[in-house]
């Protein structure tokens, strides 16, 4: 069962498919990994620092122990009275490449003079507010407390850099961080001038079938009809009990086709669209080697020389991200052992227990990518219970009070760039119509790019499409800041 976690851009780009899906790290999980072990990410360029956060901001204030949470600072283009661009961290680890030129916020900065801050989300990475986890404390782990977790850094940081005070901020971020970025100028507009805000799913949902619907559309009908045909198979073998089934040991389950439980069938099935979904979701960024022409170009050849050569294909692109092997049993496993810093658990607690939902299970439609209940909403549900101990009878309900409590679509505030991609599943759960109620807001999608496209360093490549929305996000801000 593939991680889905998703992410800000660094996030974006190393955080997992962005949902719930614990175990098998994504193709981006597996690249950050290697990127640590390979020494790519360092701290020369920023050297780490430690802020003492709050625990727990919601007992009172004598009663609050702190922790370390880590950031990094970029003033080279600094000067007195800039703007201070916060870039909120997400779903995974933080980096000092995010303030070292990796992302497009360093080059806004530049333009007004102003300083770029990454700051590292609670309980993922090294900030840690416990060095043992367990169910109980991952309580702790919320939007809410995020949001003051950056309110906090905010107000308390020119106090430890006297040179910034003075300074106003702008929130940033990319994914489930766009949605903080968004959030923080929405409850915070004291501290949090503007906001820069990309692939956000602000829309909780909880039965988020359009994810595979756009990936199917993404991929386009050649080349969907010959991953369908995968799938199919699949489902053929779970049907068959194994009687009937063409697909290699590597595409198969250890345990046995005739032992697969309707749990364990959505998990393998999970696992399986691993490659397919991060190809589409990081389209053409900065993050992977594949795109979707060239996976597509790979799975077609291999195709046209028949069904053998085909499954073999697609276990190897899938090896980049483990296993196809998995277990219900082995998820719940996986998510129960409580490991600091695992942004798998992590994540999968926050759609969970913060009520976003974002579980993406089949479509019943029998033309979709996926065969009709290969992935179904009762394996996630069951997954936060088992995993949890999460009350899942009202997890409809609740997901539908995140939507009222943060006001999902309905943005009332000012000086918000909403950005999505066509080509990101993501954009579903985005802000796509104008704002009635949002003053010098931009509402913005890129076409035929994907997941926090635009966030990425400007590259001699890009196209019309990217330079069009930088333009509009300059244009909102050019209108607060002078450069």
């Amino acid at each position: 069962m593939k991680l889905l976690v998703t992410l800000l851009v660094l996030q974006c780009m190393l955080a997992v498919v962005f949902g719930a899906r614990p175990s098998h790290l994504s193709a981006h999980n597996e690249m950050i990994k290697k990127q640590q072990e390979d020494g790519m990410f360092f701290d020369a360029a920023a050297p780490v620092q430690y802020f003492d956060q709050y625990v727990d901001h919601f007992v009172d204030r004598s009663a609050r122990a702190t922790f370390k949470q880590r950031f990094w600072v970029n003033d080279t283009m600094y000067q007195p009275g800039g703007p201070i661009f916060l870039l909120c961290g997400g779903e995974g680890p933080a980096s000092a490449l995010e303030v070292a030129g990796f992302f497009w916020i360093n080059n806004i900065a530049e333009r007004y003079n102003g300083a770029v801050v990454s700051v590292e989300h609670r309980f993922y990475g090294e900030s840690q507010p416990f060095t043992r986890i367990t169910t109980d404390k991952l309580a702790l782990l919320s939007s809410a407390q995020a949001l003051e977790d950056f309110a906090v850094f905010a107000s308390e940081f020119p106090r430890k850099f006297p040179k910034f005070a003075g300074s106003e901020w702008v929130s940033v971020g990319g994914s489930y961080s766009g949605n903080l970025s968004a959030w923080l100028r929405m409850k915070y507009p004291h501290i949090f001038k503007a906001a820069l805000s990309e692939s956000a799913p602000v829309l909780a949902l909880d039965n988020f079938t359009q994810y595979f619907m756009t990936t199917q559309a993404t991929l386009g009908p050649t080349c969907s009809a010959v991953v369908k045909s995968i799938f199919d198979e699949a489902a053929k073998c779970y049907s068959t009990k194994g009687q009937s089934c063409t697909l290699p040991e590597n595409l198969s389950p250890k345990m046995g086709w005739a032992q697969m439980s309707a749990l364990d069938y959505s998990s393998f099935m999970s696992a399986m669209t691993g490659v397919v979904a991060n190809t589409v979701q990081y389209d053409k960024d900065w993050a992977t080697g594949l795109t979707v022409i060239d996976m597509c170009a790979q799975l077609e050849a291999a195709a046209a020389k028949g069904t053998t050569q085909l499954h073999t294909l697609f276990a190897e692109l899938n090896e980049f991200m483990g296993p196809v092997d998995a277990s219900y049993a082995d998820d719940v496993a996986e998510l129960k052992t409580h490991t600091p810093g695992d942004a798998g658990q992590s994540w999968t607690w926050q759609t969970c227990n913060d009520a976003f939902g974002y579980f993406q299970p089949s479509s019943a439609l029998s033309s979709q990518l996926l065969p009709s209940g290969s992935i179904t909403l009762t394996y996630y549900h069951q997954l936060c219970k088992d995993a949890f101990g999460i009350d899942v009878t009202n997890l409809a309900a609740r997901i539908a009070e995140t939507n009222i409590h943060y006001g999902a679509r309905i943005i009332v505030s000012s000086n918000i760039a909403f950005l999505t991609n066509s080509e990101d599943p993501w954009h579903n759960l985005g802000v796509l119509e104008p704002l009635k109620y949002c003053q010098n807001c931009v509402v913005h999608q890129t076409q035929g790019h994907a997941h926090c496209a635009s966030m990425y360093a400007p590259r001699s490549s890009d196209d019309a499409a990217i330079k069009e929305t930088r333009a509009l996000q300059l244009a909102m801000l050019d209108a607060l800041f002078s450069h």
